[in-house]
Formats: structure tokens, sequence, C-alpha cells
């Protein structure tokens, strides 16, 4: 058993240790670019755990398994990995077939632990490679190989790995841990009465475990930056830096060692900085107005796919699924743009790649030589122009039904009103009007509205109490609002994160010279830092700040000052590489905010991670919840927003 055990354990450190090394020599050659490109790290990790596209192979994985590799990987990407089937390690439809070996991407719980060994007791496979999405208690690791032992299969146990990537890639620089109908980790779930003990202790350990998980992929350990305002924050931060020092204290530790220069190109190492959503509300509501946050926003997205009624031909409308793939190079490049600069373009892209289809298909008339040309040049091109019309017929669909609900919710006309309010600029009409005229959008945008004015304190208390009335006429449960007057009343005692830096003179607003799309307006976003992107650029630049004098300092490499937490006295140095990771929910707009950030900073790398993944839509629901809550049992009854 003893030996069985060393064999195991010994396994899952060399192949932590491998794993790590191949994704940080992967992108060695094109450091320092994609030095924090953390998705391009856990592709390269999972391909990897699925060996050779030559063998068949069963991919069994629990829900957790499943959320990780659903953004980054599809079916067809599984299948040349030479995966066959792939099922829940749950599933009741799970036959033995005992000639194909068996991969294993799960949690290390013991219920996972149990249907393994039933798996292995039953000889389902003929073999078992077991990953998991983090380190393996070593408890559970001894059961196992005494199991083994027991049951006289130990040679069947190919590998037992942790691969330590508990998290969700989305993006190259974006990742998370959990998305919006999953509230464990969410803003709820950190500020409701209630909550037990051990649900927040569970919830602290998620995180922890995650967010160490990023930094073994880095093969980097961070210096962590935390709003020490925030209880949460602070404590995340402590426990993050025990259990990198914990980690270092153990002298045949792999998964750090000797690689912080390799990864950098220099002696610097990241900054992790830990934020606290209550600082900055106003964002988390905001009516949104690039294409990849508008469409979370209006449709929902989960796993980079959305669905979307579709009115085609005046026939019933059809709830059509798309999934937004990496190859897609219009998504790619437009994702992050404004909504009518994605509308101007869609067009000129259609007929650019239809002409560059026609000019193909005409090399392919002729005689002789010509034609043999043009038909080798069809085969090679023909199949990726085709593909990207594909994708272009898709973003079509979509725009046309984002147009659809933009007019009829005047969306373009809110996101206007709440720059203004965001930049303390002067409205052209009242915010209790818009609140009291029933035909402006929803119910529910109104809410939104109301709220991002109540946190720019830009409404008196009699307006505010007009609002909440003519919201509670039109149905619409505005328990939201007594929850934020406590956050409101925290802002006023921290009034720097709630405004919103301008870089620019003039108005909010550039004004296209023509408008393609009648009936919606085109504009462009204020080209302004948001709060998160400008404690961020304190930090990283080692500003003198206001905004981050209470901010706390953890360097899990040195010794722990007293009391812990506390900067050292010397001038600190400016940082290249940063992790910003949001506590209680993080969106599109914050991260395409610090992605236009590192644009106009070249030499910043930022990666953006949150707890949860949540749109406006999802986030009130929150924030109603709580204030149900506050309210006690009569609030109940009262009417919930129309939240579409």
């Amino acid at each position: 058993c003893v030996c069985v055990c060393e064999m195991i354990s010994s396994s899952s450190t060399t192949t932590t240790t491998a794993t790590t090394t191949a994704t940080s020599s992967s992108s060695s050659s094109s450091l320092p670019q994609n030095v924090l490109s953390i998705r391009k790290r856990q592709v390269k990790a999972i391909d990897e755990m699925l060996g050779d596209s030559d063998e068949w192979k069963v991919l069994i994985y629990d829900r957790a398994g499943q959320s990780i590799l659903s953004p980054i990987l599809n079916v067809q990407e599984l299948r040349s990995c030479g995966v066959t089937v792939h099922l829940l390690i749950d599933s009741k439809r799970r036959d033995p077939i005992p000639d194909v070996p068996a991969v294993y991407f799960c949690a290390p719980t013991e219920d996972n632990m149990k249907l393994i060994q039933s798996d292995v007791q039953q000889h389902k496979y003929e073999s078992y490679s077991l990953f998991f999405t983090t380190s393996i208690p070593r408890l559970l690791l001894e059961e196992f190989a005494e199991f083994c032992v027991e049951c006289g299969c130990s040679s069947q146990i190919r590998k037992v790995y942790d691969m330590y990537c508990s998290f969700k890639c989305i993006e190259d620089d974006f990742f998370i841990l959990s998305e919006g109908d999953d509230t464990h980790l969410s803003y709820l779930q950190f500020n409701k009465t209630g909550v037990s003990d051990d649900d927040m202790i569970n919830a602290m350990k998620d995180i922890v475990n995650s967010i160490f998980c990023v930094f073994v992929n880095f093969s980097l350990i961070p210096i962590i930056r935390c709003q020490n305002s925030s209880h949460i924050a602070r404590m995340i931060a402590s426990e993050l830096d025990k259990k990198f020092r914990d980690h270092l204290k153990n002298k045949g530790h792999t998964l750090f060692a000797d690689r912080m220069i390799e990864e950098t190109g220099s002696l610097q190492r990241p900054l992790l900085v830990l934020l606290d959503r209550e600082m900055d509300i106003p964002t988390a509501l905001h009516h949104c107005w690039s294409y990849q946050a508008l469409i979370h926003d209006i449709f929902g997205m989960k796993a980079n796919r959305t669905d979307v009624e579709v009115n085609e031909n005046a026939k019933p409308k059809q709830l059509k699924h798309y999934e937004f793939d990496k190859r897609d190079n219009f998504w790619s490049s437009h994702k992050g743009k404004a909504f009518t600069e994605v509308l101007e373009e869609i067009q000129g892209e259609m007929a650019a790649c239809t002409q560059r289809e026609k000019e193909v298909k005409a090399k392919m008339e002729g005689n002789g030589d010509s034609v043999a040309l043009g038909m080798a040049a069809a085969i090679e091109t023909l199949p990726e122009l085709q593909r990207q019309k594909q994708f272009l017929d898709m973003h079509l669909t979509i725009l046309t039904e984002l147009v659809r609900v933009v007019k009829e919710r005047k969306h373009d006309e809110i996101f206007e009103m709440e720059e203004k309010l965001m930049n303390n600029e002067q409205l052209d009409r009242k915010v209790v009007d818009i609140v009291c005229d029933e035909q402006f959008g929803t119910e529910y945008d109104r809410l939104r509205l109301c709220i991002v004015a109540m946190l720019s304190n830009k409404l008196t208390s009699d307006e505010e109490e007009t609002c909440q009335k003519a919201l509670e006429e039109q149905g619409c449960n505005v328990s939201a609002l007594f929850h934020l007057h406590q956050v409101k009343q925290m802002q006023q005692a921290h009034q720097h994160p709630d405004q919103v830096q301008h870089k620019t003179k003039g108005n909010v607003f550039e004004y296209a010279k023509k408008m393609l799309t009648d009936g919606v307006k085109v504009l462009l976003p204020s080209p302004s830092d948001l709060p998160t992107t400008r404690i961020v650029d304190a930090l990283v630049n080692a500003k003198k700040d206001d905004l981050i004098k209470d901010y706390g300092y953890f360097d899990p490499t040195k010794k722990l000052s007293s009391p812990p937490g506390v900067a050292p006295d010397r001038k600190l140095p400016p940082v290249e590489h940063a992790v910003v990771f949001m506590v209680g929910g993080g969106n599109y707009t914050e991260y395409q905010n610090l992605r236009d950030y590192t644009v106009s900073h070249p030499d910043k790398k930022i990666v953006y991670g949150t707890t949860q993944l949540v749109s406006p839509t999802q986030f009130v629901k929150q924030l109603t919840e709580l204030g149900d809550d506050s309210r006690g049992p009569s609030s109940s009854s009262t009417t919930t927003a129309t939240t579409s």
C-alpha cells in the first residue's frame, strides 16, 4: 500500500511539474507579449492531458471539469485529440468499454473518488488516467492507493495528476470561477445575512485555491495588493499569502522553482490586485455599448455561447444557439468595439469576403495549367472563406436582433445618460422624468438608470423618493434601492473610486458623420478609465495616489511584516504584469476597459479575473434579493421588475 501510495504521489508531483514546464516553454518564443496568456496555457495543459491523438480514449468528467473544458474545446476538437466518447462521471449511461483507456478530469472529492473506485472495481475500461482540477488531499490519495492494492488493480492506474486548473478561461486574458446562474461565489453570497460560517469558509477556500492554480500555470509567485477597506479582499490576500508560504517551505516544491526570470524575461514578478465589487456598483449595472458586453447584457452568454430569438420571413420566433469560435476573425477583431462601429463594418466585411470568394472561383475557370492552379488555390482557400462567411452571417443575424431590442428599449439613449452621469456632465432631461416615463425602456432599464444616478450622487432625497414611488406604481420591485442606500453611504466616505477620470476634454460622445442604422444613435463610449482601471494604473505604476493609500501589501517570498499586510517604507518599483481579480462579480465592460488600457500602455500586460461573470440583469436580481432580505418577509409580495 505504501509503495502504491508513493508511486501515485510521485506521479502527481512529476506530472504537475511537467505540465507547468511545458506550458511555460510553449510561450517562451513569443515573450514578453504572451507572458500572461492564461487561456493558451490551459489549452496546452489539456492537450497534454488527453495525450496521443492516435489513441482512442474515453473522457469522463464531472460538472467542474465540464465547465472548464466547455469554453476552450468543442466536440470536434475533442475528437481530434482521440476522444471518442465523453460523459459525466455520474451519468447512468456509462456502459463498460473494457478495451478502451479512460481519462478522468474532475475535482478531487470523496464522491468522485468513490465513482472512480467503482469503475476500476468493475473493470469498465482498459486503464485509468486520473487528472484532478486541483491538488488531491493526501488522505484521499492514500485511501485510493490502499484500494488499488486490495483489489489488485495498481497496474491499470496509468497516471494521477494534479492539473491546477480550477478556473475557466473565456478569453486569452480573462478567467472566471463561475457564471451568472451559479451564485455560490456571488456578490449575493458574500453580502446576504444568514450565510453559515461553513459556507463562507468553503467559498473562501474555493477562491484561494483557484487563484493559486492561476499562478501555478504562470509558474510565478505574485506580490499581492488588496483593498484594505474590504474585509473579504483582505482575508483572501492573507490566506493566499499563507498558501504560497506553506508551499515554499516544502524543500521539494517544484511549482515555481527557478522559473520566475524565465517567465517574465526580467527580475520582476507580477502583481495580484484583489478588489471588492462593492467599491464600484455602477459599472456592474451600466447599460453597456461594446458588442460583446451588449450581447451578454441583452441575450446572455455562457461558455462563449448565446441564445437569440430570431424572427425570419415573418415566421414565429425561433430560438437559435450560437457559439463564438476562436477561429472567427470578425469576432476576434470587433467584439470589444462600440456597437455602432460594428454595425458600420459588418457590411464591408461581408462584401470583402464575397469578393474574395468570387476571385478564387474565377481562377478555376479557363484552360490548361491555369485551371489546375486555380483548383489548387480553391482547395486551399475556399473552405476557410466559407467558414468566415458563415461566421459573418451569424453576426448579421445577431446584430439585426440587437438593433431591434436597442430601439425598443431605447438602450442607446439610456447608455448616453448613464455615461454623462458617471462623467459628471449635464443631462438634457432629468432622471426623474425618465423613470416616470413608462414608454422609456422597461421598468428594469429605468431601475438601473435610477441606481446609477443615485450612486453617482445625482439625485436629491426628494427625487429618490419620487423615483422609488414611480417604479413601484409601474410594478417594479425596488428592494435593490434599500440595499444600495448602505453602499451609497460607503461610497460617500470613499469619494475617489466612484468617479470616472477623463482623459480628453470635450463631450463624452463623438458622433459619426452619418448614421447607418436608422433609429439607433451612433455613439462611441467616452475614452475614460473606469474605477478599477484607475486603481490598477496607480498600483502598477507605483503612484502616490489617494486611491491606493490604504491598500495592503503581501510578498510571500519575504519575511512577514508586522503587522501583516503593511507595505515596505521604500519606494516600490513599477511592474509590467498584473492579474486583477474582482470579488463579487465582474463583467465584460470592466474587462474591455482594462484591455483598452493595455493598448494605450503597451508595456503593461494585464489579466482580468472574477469570482462570477455576471450580467447587469443578474446583478440587479442579486441586489433585489439582498433588499428583500433587509426589508423582511413583507417585501416578498412586491412585484418583480421586468427583466426582458
